[in-house]
């Protein structure tokens, strides 16, 4: 008797286990949103008296890079650029230093969000790591904002620059040297601070700096400055605004592209511009077009057997004279498109491109018709 209660009571118990085992799905719990913390850093952070060559950062977390050529910030910049490492997913950084250090200077590295968990994804937002070669750590800082002179959206990524004022500054370093102090407004900001400052005179310089070499290049760069020099320390909000030098005009060489076109590259403004293409002392008639998106201009002309063409250009009181060789090549031939527009209302015109210039339209040879094959009266321009 005793055994077969015990049978019953076995049986009982596993029924109560099965109806506790609740099917369901697996879930991974509260979505992480934090961001790694720094643990630890060899030198510590904000060290002075530095004279290594190698930084390791450890954080608490499987941290990755993102981003970091475009969000890592380095002041004053170096020559020579860091290693930084690993660039895969790790819990370290190690920063290996490929250049001289200036004495009694402080450095920081502005991760921007650069450093990032692992999993999720969670920024470590303006992440800094600070040391200097001197005795002390220069704490002034400078803040202000970034803004186009003629857009109404602001650049993004835009470098803003202290060039120090001492016996050797001029009005070419800009173009020559690499600023003393830098940061920039990264992606999703247009203000700046300029942290880690020792006290002095400099030149505050804003540029959207295409080439990223920190020089400023007249040709592609946009570029906005404070009109005079400022004095560090300040408490100001800088209000600084970009824009693209207006170069004076300057012809540069023409070449053949075809048996029937000339490309003819320039710096500046064209507007009042003369321009005549000679041969052996005649003039040829010839229709400039622009070249998209460049600073050229195409010159179409009527294909000849010649060894050479001359070229006159002329603005105000710039001139210049050009002579180079033509070859034999085939001309451009003649395609039709049609210019494509996310929408066509009814009352729109029906564009249609060329690859070479129109002279004369023969509306005779065009035929428009209607759903119904029905033909329907039209006029041209061009």
């Amino acid at each position: 008797m005793l055994k077969n209660n015990s049978k019953y009571f076995l049986f009982l118990l596993v029924l109560i286990l099965a109806s506790c085992a609740k099917r369901g799905s697996i879930t991974g719990g509260l979505k992480d949103t934090l961001a790694p913390v720094l643990k630890s850093s060899y030198p510590k952070n904000f060290s002075t008296e530095f004279k290594g060559n190698e930084i390791k950062l450890t954080f608490d977390e499987y941290i990755k890079l993102k981003d970091l050529n475009k969000q890592l910030i380095i002041s004053p910049p170096m020559k020579n650029e860091p290693l930084i490492l690993p660039t895969s997913v790790g819990k370290f950084i190690t920063i290996k230093i490929n250049d001289t250090l200036q004495p009694n200077t402080t450095y920081s590295f502005n991760f921007g969000q650069s450093i990032a968990d692992n999993n999720e994804g969670n920024p470590y937002n303006q992440f800094k790591y600070v040391f200097s070669t001197g005795a002390v750590i220069d704490s002034l800082s400078i803040s202000g904002t970034v803004k186009d002179a003629y857009e109404k959206e602001a650049e993004s990524f835009v470098s803003v620059m202290l060039y120090e004022v001492n016996d050797k500054f001029n009005d070419s370093v800009v173009y020559k040297e690499t600023p003393r102090y830098i940061t920039n407004t990264l992606d999703s900001l247009k203000t700046f601070k300029l942290e880690n400052l020792k006290a002095g005179k400099y030149l505050l310089v804003a540029m959207k700096d295409y080439g990223s070499n920190n020089k400023f290049n007249s040709n592609k760069d946009k570029i906005g400055f404070n009109k005079q020099f400022i004095t560090i320390p300040n408490d100001t909000v800088f209000d600084l605004k970009i824009f693209k030098e207006v170069l004076p005009f300057k012809a540069l060489k023409p070449f053949q592209a075809s048996g029937n076109r000339l490309i003819f590259p320039y710096q500046g403004k064209t507007e009042a511009m003369k321009l005549t293409v000679n041969n052996a002392g005649t003039n040829l008639p010839v229709i400039i077009t622009k070249f998209p998106k460049k600073d050229s201009l195409q010159i179409w002309y009527k294909p000849l057997k010649v060894d050479s063409l001359s070229m006159a250009v002329s603005k105000g009181k710039y001139s210049k004279n050009f002579t180079f060789k033509i070859k034999e090549q085939k001309k451009d031939s003649l395609n039709i498109a049609t210019l494509e527009r996310s929408t066509n209302s009814f009352s729109d015109s029906y564009v249609l491109e060329s690859s070479t210039p129109v002279v004369k339209i023969d509306d005779s040879k065009i035929k428009l018709i209607n759903k119904d094959s029905v033909a329907v009266a039209f006029t041209t321009k061009y």
